[in-house]
């Protein structure tokens, strides 16, 4: 992985698999008794799991005469941070709750309100701004207007991601330069997969209105009955394109970053990657995907409602002038900061988990 971590995969006696973050977190559990020294130990998904005899890094944990006991401990001054996480989705909605934590620190909530604000301002503009210009220079101001949106959310993707992986891997707030490294290379990766991604999903839609069209021209296809029939599996293929479509489309706007900016693979590598994601776990992403959604929208309504409610008196009232809805819509950007900003850094525990997540239902062959 990105960044020198340096994860362990530990198989308990009792079947369950946790992770480790690092050599030294591991060694500091087992010569402390917090976890037993006749375990089992693997780097990666590839790897057969292994006893710490066999681990040059570990062996020297495990007594001469192959009993477990415990090592004496010197007292320390304060207590270490806890280093293990238990795997499979009970571990991951203890990891998303911890991300809720992790989301409402400040300088996250800064960086995520900052970029919707821009964004929200940017699309406002694409909206008011052709109204005063020529009909030639309309769609140039919405695809520039569209365009500073749509970079400035990739690069608050990218930072709040890289914030989160290092406070993650390194136990420690991440430092300025840590993200601003590689900053630009990870959102101009990340734009385009997204970009790509966006075609592949309103590829087929585009072909499917257009046959749908198509088919109700009479200059193409004699009327009939069976005419009307395909029209309306045509119709039918479309609803059911777009209802498996979006939540695919919209997990991988919230996959691809932790594979760009942890992993700092290339575009084609990034899409292939999570391609693999999506064949193996996908029912798993749903679920994790729809709980971190219902988590963001928790957090996310004590801002929403006041807006929502002073939204509709301003309705019944006399409803809402340009100004009103122009001031609303900023408001709300930044009401939806905590869901956007939540969404992204659980994306990178929900990665994590099932990137380097090996619950095995039974246990290690040999055991």
């Amino acid at each position: 992985m990105a960044n020198g971590a340096d994860p362990w995969y530990v198989l308990l006696p009792d079947g369950r698999t946790v992770r480790a973050r690092s050599t030294r977190s591991l060694r500091r559990s087992v010569g402390n008794g917090r976890i037993p020294s006749d375990i089992r130990v693997r780097r990666r998904r590839d790897e057969a799991w292994l006893p710490l005899p066999r681990v040059p890094e570990l062996a020297d944990l495990v007594p001469r005469d192959g009993m477990a006991g415990n090592r004496p401990v010197r007292p320390r001054r304060r207590t270490p941070r806890p280093a293990l996480q238990t795997l499979g989705i009970r571990g991951l909605v203890e990891e998303l709750i911890k991300a809720v934590d992790s989301t409402l620190g400040r300088h996250k909530l800064i960086a995520a309100a900052v970029a919707g604000l821009v964004a929200g301002l940017a699309l406002l503009t694409g909206v008011i701004l052709p109204l005063y210009l020529s009909p030639d220079w309309r769609r140039a101001g919405q695809f520039g207007a569209a365009v500073v949106a749509i970079i400035a959310l990739g690069i608050c993707a990218c930072w709040l991601t890289q914030m989160t992986y290092i406070e993650l891997a390194r136990l420690r707030p991440a430092r300025r330069r840590e993200l601003w490294a590689g900053l630009l290379r990870h959102t101009r990766r990340l734009v385009l997969a997204q970009l790509v991604v966006g075609a592949l999903f309103a590829a087929p839609l585009v072909l499917l209105r257009w046959l749908t069209d198509a088919v109700v021209t009479p200059a193409v296809l004699p009327a009939g009955p069976w005419l009307d029939a395909l029209r309306s599996f045509l119709l039918a293929v479309r609803l059911l394109t777009e209802v498996l479509g979006w939540p695919i489309f919209l997990m991988s706007l919230l996959l691809l970053g932790p594979l760009v900016v942890i992993e700092d693979y290339s575009v084609v590598r990034s899409l292939r990657e999570w391609l693999g994601l999506l064949r193996q776990h996908l029912g798993r992403i749903y679920l994790y995907e729809a709980l971190a959604f219902v988590l963001g929208v928790v957090i996310s309504v004590p801002l929403l409602l006041p807006l929502g409610l002073a939204a509709l008196r301003t309705l019944a009232a006399r409803g809402l002038s340009q100004v009103e809805e122009a001031t609303l819509t900023v408001l709300l950007g930044l009401a939806l900061t905590p869901l956007c900003a939540y969404l992204l850094v659980a994306n990178v525990f929900i990665y994590l988990n099932l990137r380097y997540e090996f619950y095995d239902r039974t246990r290690a062959p040999g055991r």
